[in-house]
């Protein structure tokens, strides 16, 4: 097949988990993915993403888009994101040449996450990206949570259900007697990821040493700014580790933490269950992980003091810190292989191929 993934943004972040999911579903795709590498095909793969539009203006993006989308050369067009309006010409251009394209909203579509500039969104969705997802060959959600935000505003949405990849990775090493650290690799995006539970976690706990890994983020940096000033002294900020840097961030740490309001399906959090460390999460976190991956993570309250409490008792128990470390590592093996996803994929795109102006049959695969 012809697949280009387009993730238009105007530029792009280093701890970007779209990004990286985009970067190994291609490898996966070109490799083959499953299917093809057993019929000895592979994909023809192109990503079209920050380097590809190259820091050009919006206009020159579209111009240079529709030119690209326009020939027919793709036999599917994979949207990453929504309220791109980049995303949605190429959407309009698909609809025109009978090119099927498929939406990955990514978690955007979350009723929490659309509370965030909220008057914008809804007209963007009431205006363009209802239209978008209807006439869509396929919604690709990362599980029933987000299949049932996307029903809830295009219920003839056409939806799939597929994980996100994850890089085969051994677990890394880990000392059972690793000393009180509990570490995030995230964005600094106080709303979205929790980061303000964080720090009323770490209050709560002055015991344990938090340490966030990441970037501040295009949402809201002055109030990631303003928590990084008044954060507690065991709560710390720091730089976004890559490769063998975090490897050893994840070997150090004594569980990896995610309080997130909403997610898609946090890459970094299936990075550090597959290096075997044991997950602490809030429980819209844990949702993105049903129904089978529930067991390999602990779910805590909102409240501080009782995620505290929770806390010091998973420390106290290596028992429960052995198994979660085991089935989740396991559990990430199983659900996450990239040449699965890319055959799960590949079956979604052929599912069905809708002509100009109307919308087609499709069977959903979820």
């Amino acid at each position: 097949m012809r697949i280009a993934h387009l993730d238009l943004t105007a530029s792009a972040s280093p701890v970007d988990g779209i990004g990286a999911v985009i970067a190994t579903l291609a490898r996966a795709q070109r490799a083959g993915g499953g299917e093809g590498a057993r019929a000895g095909g592979t994909d023809e793969v192109d990503v079209l993403g920050p380097r590809w539009r190259a820091g050009a203006s919006l206009p020159a993006t579209a111009v240079r888009l529709v030119r690209a989308l326009a020939r027919g050369r793709y036999d599917v067009v994979h949207l990453h994101s929504v309220y791109r309006p980049l995303h949605a010409l190429a959407a309009a251009v698909c609809v025109l040449s009978g090119t099927p394209y498929a939406v990955s909203p990514h978690s955007g579509l979350s009723p929490i996450g659309r509370r965030r500039a909220r008057v914008r969104k809804a007209v963007w969705i009431a205006v363009v990206e209802r239209a978008v997802l209807r006439r869509a060959t396929a919604v690709v959600c990362l599980s029933a949570q987000e299949r049932g935000d996307v029903r809830a505003l295009v219920p003839s949405a056409r939806c799939a259900i597929v994980r996100n990849p994850l890089e085969p990775r051994a677990a890394v090493p880990r000392d059972p007697a690793t000393p009180p650290v509990a570490v995030t690799l995230a964005r600094f995006d106080v709303y979205q990821k929790g980061l303000d539970r964080l720090a009323a976690l770490a209050a709560a706990a002055p015991e344990i040493r938090f340490d966030v890994h990441g970037d501040l983020d295009a949402n809201d940096p002055g109030a990631a700014r303003r928590l990084m000033a008044t954060a507690p002294e065991n709560l710390r900020f720091l730089p976004p580790v890559r490769g063998a840097d975090k490897d050893a961030a994840l070997a150090a740490s004594a569980l990896y933490l995610q309080l997130s309001r909403w997610e898609g399906q946090s890459i970094a959090l299936l990075e550090a269950l597959a290096a075997g460390v044991p997950c602490v999460v809030s429980a819209a976190v844990a949702e993105s992980l049903a129904p089978d991956g529930g067991h390999t993570v602990v779910t805590v309250p909102d409240d501080p003091d009782a995620a505290a409490r929770r806390i010091r008792a998973l420390l106290a128990d290596p028992a429960e810190r052995a198994r979660l470390s085991r089935e989740g590592a396991a559990w990430v093996r199983d659900t996450t292989d990239p040449a699965r996803i890319a055959a799960q994929l590949r079956a979604v795109y052929r599912s069905g191929t809708p002509s100009p102006l109307r919308r087609a049959t499709f069977q959903e695969v979820s």
